[in-house]
Order: structure tokens, then C-alpha cells, then sequence
């Protein structure tokens, strides 16, 4: 299932919150992971243009959240995401199907 979000050039200091579910519909326990990154690409890109770590908000219910930061959306346009998730028995999920578009900022 695609996520869009949508977001202004140049805003920062706000989470994005995900809850993330398996093809069931069943959350993910991340108590589990040992590491939740978060990549982000500007489309038709080559390089990743930011990757950060995620934090953990509610480990049973698949809760978690990226805080953007300053320079992470300082360009409009479309970007493509993907989390992805590390556990201690070795496990990796990755979900790729988020959409990103950043719009320009009053006046337009």
C-alpha cells in the first residue's frame, strides 16, 4: 500500500509517524529491531539525498517516527522513501513504497 505524504520546502522539526503492518494487517513488534532507518531519494535522483535513524514510539502496536531535519526537504519536488528495519535475529524488512512530494511555501 502506498503512503503519500505531503510537505513544505524547508519545514523542520516535525515527526513523521508511520505504523507499520505486515501483509495481514498486523502490526510489526519493533522491540525486536535493531535498527529503523529511513532513506529518502529525490526522483530521477541516483544518490540517496538524506538517511536517518527512526526512534521506536510504541515497539508492540509498529510505531515509529523520523523527525525531519533542517536541509532534509530544501528542495520541491517529488521524492521516493523506504524504511528499513534490522532485527537482532538477523531479519530485514524494508517498506518502499512511500511517496514524498514537497510543495513550495506562500506566495506561490
Amino acid at each position: 500500500m502506498r503512503i503519500n505524504i505531503e510537505t513544505i520546502k524547508d519545514d523542520e522539526k516535525y515527526d513523521l509517524v508511520f505504523h507499520l503492518k505486515d501483509f495481514n494487517g498486523n502490526a510489526i513488534n519493533l522491540n525486536g529491531a535493531s535498527g529503523i532507518k529511513f532513506r529518502v531519494q529525490k526522483k530521477g535522483e541516483t544518490e540517496l539525498k538524506f538517511e536517518g535513524d527512526m526512534v521506536v514510539v510504541d515497539g508492540v502496536e509498529g510505531e515509529a517516527k523520523y523527525t525531519v531535519l533542517t536541509g532534509n526537504f530544501d528542495e520541491v519536488g517529488k521524492y521516493y522513501a523506504e524504511i528499513e528495519m534490522n532485527f537482532e535475529d538477523g531479519q530485514k524488512i524494508t517498506f518502499d513504497d512511500i511517496l514524498i512530494k514537497v510543495k513550495s511555501d506562500l506566495p506561490k
